[in-house]
């Protein structure tokens, strides 16, 4: 005997094609659900995200690896950004990385900075040879170029 159904369902034999009395549609979902019988649900046992929670007494500490770095790796220094990140709370200090503040409150037009001609790197040879760059403030939100002095 097969479980309760909300649909008829006619069949001659296990090896013939079933037919519904009743085509299924979006109209005759409620009165389907009425001819369905209660679906017979109990209580759920009570239970808490501690309960699935692993003891943390016996765990091993955390291992020190330190011993497989080689020598360049334990001698490289904290990011420098990292570190300077904790001022960016300081009250009253105006940053100028990361976008802050808006470009409306820098008081210059434009930038200029003599840059190293390679393979001339030098103070000496960027004095001699070097090329002057100029960065408008608002160069590249106008597509004048990929720096502005604002970004």
């Amino acid at each position: 005997m097969s479980p309760p159904s909300a649909l008829d369902v006619e069949a001659v034999s296990d090896t013939q094609a079933v037919s519904f009395v009743e085509r299924l549609n979006v109209d005759g979902v409620a009165a389907r659900r009425n001819k369905a019988p209660p679906v017979a649900t109990g209580v759920a046992a009570y239970a808490t995200s501690e309960m699935f929670k692993s003891p943390g007494h016996g765990k091993p500490k955390a291992k020190n690896w330190n011993h497989l770095l080689t020598e360049e790796s334990k001698s490289r220094k904290p990011s420098a950004l990292k570190s300077a990140a904790q001022h960016l709370r300081k009250p009253g200090l105006i940053s100028l990385g990361g976008g802050l503040p808006s470009s409306e409150a820098f008081p210059f037009e434009y930038l200029e900075a003599k840059v190293p001609s390679p393979p001339y790197f030098s103070e000496q040879a960027t004095a001699e040879t070097g090329v002057l760059t100029r960065g408008g403030k608002h160069d590249a939100a106008e597509g004048k170029s990929i720096y502005g002095a604002s970004e």
